[in-house]
């Protein structure tokens, strides 16, 4: 679109006779009624698949896939042009790059979408969750490749409570506790702030009358103290991190959820210092 919008500012200023070049018929064929964008996909996923495509053409083709799939129809297009079980595929690539796009594009397809997460964990039973917690076990990993796994997780699980089943059978409240206390990712807050939305997306699933018992038990217990340790909630944590957290814990709170004395004591310390540092204003966070 650029490159035509180029090409008519050039040619409404070229001098009177002179002449103009004519545009992309590509481009032409695009503004003017192309191919749909059903083809669209299937063409880019061709090219996604192809073993002998280079890698900067498969770069892009999946950049134009995600940007078509942006849209809601086209999302729930992917179930019946087969293709979730490419994408899911995708993610036993050995290129990080290539997995990190198509965790982008399964994240933007079921986003706030009921009929494509179904499909998308009907597509392979019991394997994409576990293909996404995998990622965070690898020591390779990189960070951008893990903060879109974590967009993934979190759109497949929202409301999800088949994907949740998916997420406590493959061992998932573990991985959340290993993110969580992984040094390598300490300093990361893309990781940890990612990694605290999931936590938020699951517990609207965890069952509220047993009080969350899965997010207590999780890893030996150790995952509550974590949160409210001074890694997450002290001024020297990343106030989008901070805030994050302390919406969370107030969601705990609203839900019942039992925290024990311990753990009320040392959140308390640390949110009165913030408040005393001007970091959350006195009516904030009042929840012990």
């Amino acid at each position: 679109m650029d490159k035509l919008l180029k090409w008519s500012l050039n040619a409404a200023n070229a001098p009177q006779g002179e002449q103009v070049d004519n545009p992309d018929p590509e481009l032409l064929s695009q503004l003017f009624g192309g191919k749909d964008e059903v083809q669209q996909m299937k063409d880019n996923m061709t090219v996604i698949l192809h073993p002998e495509a280079e890698k900067e053409d498969k770069m892009t083709a999946l950049d134009n896939f995600e940007m078509l799939i942006e849209n809601l129809d086209n999302a729930n297009n992917i179930e019946p042009l087969g293709m979730w079980q490419h994408l899911i595929g995708l993610l036993d690539s050995h290129d990080d790059d290539i997995r990190r796009m198509a965790c982008w594009i399964i994240g933007t397809a079921v986003q706030n979408n009921p009929p494509a997460q179904k499909h998308l964990l009907e597509s392979r039973p019991l394997e994409v969750i576990p293909k996404l917690l995998a990622i965070f076990a690898e020591p390779t990993a990189s960070s951008a490749l893990q903060v879109k796994a974590l967009y993934a997780l979190t759109s497949e699980l929202g409301h999800n409570e088949a994907a949740y089943d998916a997420f406590v059978l493959a061992d998932g409240w573990t991985t959340i506790e290993h993110l969580l206390n992984n040094e390598k990712f300490s300093n990361d807050p893309k990781v940890r702030a990612r990694t605290i939305s999931l936590l938020r997306v699951l517990l609207t699933i965890e069952p509220v009358s047993t009080r969350h018992s899965a997010f207590r038990e999780s890893a030996n217990g150790t995952l509550v103290p974590t949160l409210v340790g001074p890694l997450h909630l002290d001024a020297s944590a990343m106030p989008d991190i901070r805030e994050r957290t302390l919406e969370l814990i107030g969601i705990l709170v609203e839900a019942g959820f039992e925290f024990t004395e311990e753990e009320k004591k040392q959140a308390k310390i640390l949110i009165d210092q913030l408040r005393a540092s001007g970091d959350i204003e006195k009516e904030e966070y009042l929840f012990f």
